[in-house]
């Protein structure tokens, strides 16, 4: 089995542990609609052959890569003095941890590669940029829960899929979906926690990359399509 790179925020490998020292700082409590459960996103029949997992895996990797290039304009990582430049990158990460479900039954170590790429490369530094935006509004012993929250629920979902990764039987299915929604739901109580406004405006610029990536993607399948049928009609 490859070995899984570590990121900030997760190692390598080991069950969880609390992380000591998180960022502090908390928003005013708000209602936030609570997510829909992730485990009725992935089809009941699942995946049925070697292909259709890869093409399920090199369609997420393509996915965080392209989505990733475009958020890089709107991460600062030295100061913390604007939320905005952040949060596209958190709910990214958020769309990122879903799609890691669909490969956690067939490709549980895949799941969590991607728990180490595209949005999730700078995810400590933009939670820590939450923290620190709650501690200047007056919340930071909320917020301090709010973060040290979602790093204790990543690093269970986590360590549940080394389990699955490790294990010949295969993976807890049911434990690991019931991990992942827990993790979506603390990240969620990070997000719910800012300004709506804000929040809106940074799910407005992921819907317009996520939207640029589809294009470009249809476009290339087009492109491809059309150098296929000018092969066939070549060789008649």
């Amino acid at each position: 089995m490859a070995a899984v790179p570590s990121m900030q925020g997760l190692g390598p490998a080991g069950p969880p542990a609390a992380r000591q020292g998180a960022a502090s700082g908390a928003f005013p409590s708000c209602c936030c609609p609570g997510s829909p459960s992730i485990v009725g996103s992935t089809s009941s029949n699942g995946i049925s052959s070697k292909r259709g997992e890869g093409q399920v895996k090199s369609a997420a990797k393509a996915e965080n890569e392209a989505v990733t290039r475009g958020l890089n304009r709107y991460i600062r990582r030295k100061k913390y003095d604007n939320i905005e430049y952040y949060l596209p990158a958190l709910l990214a990460a958020k769309g990122q941890l879903i799609r890691s479900g669909y490969l956690l039954a067939q490709d549980p170590n895949s799941a969590r590669v991607m728990l180490r790429e595209g949005a999730f490369a700078g995810l400590r530094d933009n939670v820590r940029a939450v923290g620190e935006y709650a501690g200047q509004q007056g919340h930071a012993e909320e917020g301090s829960a709010a973060v040290t929250g979602f790093f204790k629920a990543l690093e269970a979902y986590d360590y549940v899929l080394l389990q699955g990764a490790r294990n010949k039987d295969g993976i807890d299915k049911e434990g690991s979906e019931a991990k992942l929604n827990a993790a979506v739901a603390a990240l969620d109580k990070i997000v719910a926690l800012v300004p709506d406004g804000m929040v809106s405006k940074a799910q407005q610029i992921v819907d317009e990359l996520e939207a640029q990536v589809q294009a470009e993607r249809e476009e290339l399948a087009a492109e491809q399509a059309k150098q296929v049928q000018q092969k066939l009609e070549g060789l008649l």
